[in-house]
This record gives C-alpha cells, structure tokens and sequence, in this order.
C-alpha cells in the first residue's frame, strides 16, 4: 500500500484510502478497526484501496501489536 508522503518539493502526497477489508466497507477509523479485530496475526485479507481515483485490491498479512 502506498503512505501519504511529501515529494521533493514539500507537496503532500495522497497514499492509499482503505475502503474495505475481506468484502467489509470501511467509512471511518472505527470500522476499520472493528474490520480488523474479526482476524489475528499473520493472517491474509483483501484490502480495497482508493488510489489515484481508482480502486484497487491487494493482499496484506497482518501483524501483531508491538
């Protein structure tokens, strides 16, 4: 996924939106969590990301809690 970032002149750079997780929409930062706690560690889920106007799906494995 790609991170909100600066380029080389200082301008914000959007990274990737998350809209859903395995299927489940995400409107807000509590959705995503609750999306989120419904699976553990290292398992693989279906991320649906708005990039650049569009969406697209990737794999992601999750990690635990540091």
């Amino acid at each position: 996924m790609r991170p909100t970032r600066r380029d080389r002149r200082g301008r914000v750079e959007l990274g990737d939106v998350i809209v859903a997780v395995d299927g489940q929409e995400v409107k807000s930062a509590a959705d995503l969590v609750l999306a989120l706690e419904r699976h553990e560690a290292g398992q693989r889920v279906k991320v649906t990301v708005l990039r650049d106007g569009r969406r697209h799906e990737v794999e992601a494995v999750l990690g635990g809690a540091s």
